[in-house]
């Protein structure tokens, strides 16, 4: 289990996995976050792309 400290970082890293992965991930945050209403503090799959979704375009690099 990886433990990241920055949402935005976790969800960019999740992008970059195999769909296999990806649909196995999940991702807790320590506080709610509220997307189209509704609030979570756990995202899988549909979940993390929905977060994704709301991410700033990338100003820096691809690693």
């Amino acid at each position: 289990m990886a433990e990241v400290t920055n949402l935005e970082r976790a969800v960019r890293d999740w992008q970059k996995l195999d769909p296999e992965h990806q649909a196995a991930a999940v991702l807790t945050v320590e506080h709610p976050v509220q997307i189209e209403g509704a609030s979570s503090t756990t995202f899988t799959g549909e979940g993390i792309a929905a977060l994704a979704e709301h991410l700033p375009a990338s100003s820096t690099p691809e690693e």
